[in-house]
């Protein structure tokens, strides 16, 4: 079995196992071809295997997924203010097209009281 999951470049351990003992043979060169894989992928998977960072999984914590999860909502959060931003200069600006009338003194009152987009 070549591939475990759809993703691109994923392999089974067993056969990565089987690639990197048969690399170590014959070279990389000469196994790549054999079993489907670049020789460069065979000679870091070799390289990794004999410098003792073969296939460890890595360790998942309950704080690394905290941290994780919190860089993904910053981001998300980031990435929403920078929109709302957007969105009030866009009025600040149409809101400076009205006349002076209730509803524009309203609108400016209110898009200058929020903070303006900051210059990058």
């Amino acid at each position: 079995m070549k591939h475990c999951n759809k993703r691109k470049g994923w392999y089974a351990r067993d056969f990565k196992q089987k690639a990197i003992d048969l690399a170590k043979e014959i070279g990389p060169e000469h196994a790549g071809p054999k079993l489907g894989i670049a020789a460069g992928t065979l000679r870091k998977w070799v390289w990794r295997e004999e410098n003792g960072q073969g296939m460890k999984k890595k360790l998942e914590t309950p704080e690394s997924q905290a941290m994780r999860e919190a860089a993904r909502e910053i981001q998300r959060l980031k990435k929403q203010n920078e929109e709302l931003e957007k969105a009030n200069f866009i009025l600040r600006q149409v809101a400076s097209f009205f006349p002076d009338d209730r509803f524009s003194a309203d609108l400016k009152r209110s898009l200058n009281s929020s903070n303006k987009p900051k210059k990058k």
